[in-house]
């Protein structure tokens, strides 16, 4: 024998999960309408072929300073570009240039 019944309705959770879902489909049609196009395929033109070992070349960047040429007798040359004042390279003075001498700076 049932004394009374009590009707409480759906749970409160199943009306938030419900919200929820609905947000998260709502959200997923905005990202959906204001998605980007991708962007048109690169095509290079005439300019690209001719000027591409005028690029390569510059890729490296300008160079800062001052080109100081080294070698010692029967090596190569070493190249240094000096950046800073003084350069602390002791000298005699007529040309070329022979380092006899370096200081620090």
């Amino acid at each position: 024998p049932t004394i009374a019944v009590i009707d409480m309705g759906p749970p409160w959770w199943l009306l938030l999960l419900g919200f929820l879902l609905a947000l998260c489909c709502m959200m997923c049609c905005l990202f959906k309408i204001m998605q980007k196009s991708p962007p048109p395929p690169f095509v290079p033109d005439e300019e690209d072929e001719v000027m591409r070992p005028l690029k390569k070349r510059l890729d490296d960047g300008p160079r800062r300073g001052l080109r100081l040429d080294f070698q010692k007798e029967g090596q190569e040359i070493h190249t240094v570009w000096a950046q800073f004042r003084p350069l602390g390279i002791h000298h005699g003075y007529k040309a070329p240039l022979v380092a006899n001498d370096f200081t620090i700076n």
